[in-house]
């Protein structure tokens, strides 16, 4: 068993929604937050019992697509089985994710190494937890690796860092979670709409192509005129996924010079990504929001 491997979190950089209709996106594993397998007598996770009875009605019906050892499984969990995390939930940072991967990692009889059929398997297996699920978060707790869609290809990427002498990322503490679902699906019908759809294609897109290609490149300068676009966007378009707690902090920082906002995720709560130009007069003016991100 694997008791020293950890599994990060992640944090989906650009992409939130817009990678629904074709966009691009890129997201980063961050040991900021992880869970870890433990074991104890004391232990008994329903959660967790919930979950094997789902991968067995699956194995039994033939539908599952992962190949399992489901009776090394059981054995753990009448052992006290539980997966420890300090990720929080409701927040986008892949907690159901982070469990899938570990599952995954400690119980697959054989890993399959094909990115897309990776996905479709956690897909399947983090379904138990959302209704539905694209399996991304899972797939980068899995490979701690950021992962890039792009022309709906999957593949690996490198992200220099989320840090120059030009400016930095960082996350926005909405100090509330959200119901993702819910924002996905009014986000969805609004697509419906002819207008709404060439707004997010022919504005939307192309800004989020740009910040993903920009971080990579690490040129900062153009980020941060990309995840300007991107905000001024989402303030206008993405009206549900921004909090009326959040909605003057973005504002503000719109109407300056130093710092920009946007989505993490689905937005309603949780994480806000944001990028600076100034960090430390940042944590100044908001000193239980702001936390630094920098994967190097």
């Amino acid at each position: 068993m694997k008791f020293n491997q950890i599994y990060p979190s992640k944090i989906l950089l650009f992409g939130e929604h817009s990678v629904l209709k074709g966009g691009s996106a890129l997201a980063i594993p961050t040991l900021r937050f992880y869970g870890k397998w433990k074991l104890s007598k004391n232990n008994f996770h329903h959660h967790l019992v919930h979950f094997f009875e789902y991968l067995v009605q699956l194995e039994q019906d033939e539908k599952l697509l992962a190949k399992l050892d489901l009776v090394a499984f059981q054995q753990m969990l009448k052992q006290g089985l539980s997966f420890e995390s300090n990720i929080p939930l409701g927040y986008g940072l892949g907690s159901s994710g982070a469990l899938i991967a570990g599952i995954y990692d400690v119980f697959a009889k054989e890993k399959i190494s094909d990115l897309a059929k990776l996905k479709l398997i956690f897909a399947q297996l983090e379904s138990h937890f959302h209704g539905t699920s694209s399996g991304f978060d899972p797939l980068i707790c899995y490979l701690n690796k950021a992962v890039l869609i792009k022309n709906q290809f999957i593949q690996t990427a490198e992200v220099p860092s989320t840090k120059s002498n030009l400016g930095e990322l960082f996350l926005f503490d909405a100090q509330k979670n959200r119901q993702t679902g819910e924002l996905v699906n009014w986000f969805m019908a609004q697509c419906e709409q002819k207008k709404y759809l060439e707004k997010v294609q022919q504005s939307l897109l192309p800004a989020v192509d740009t910040a993903v290609t920009t971080l990579l490149q690490n040129d900062f300068e153009q980020l941060f005129i990309a995840l300007e676009q991107i905000s001024i966007f989402q303030l206008q378009y993405f009206q549900p996924m921004i909090p009326n707690s959040i909605r003057p902090v973005w504002e503000t920082m719109l109407s300056g010079e130093e710092h920009r906002l946007k989505l993490c995720g689905a937005g309603g709560g949780g994480f806000f990504l944001g990028i600076t130009k100034n960090m430390e007069h940042l944590m100044q003016k908001y000193p239980n929001q702001v936390v630094q991100l920098n994967i190097k």
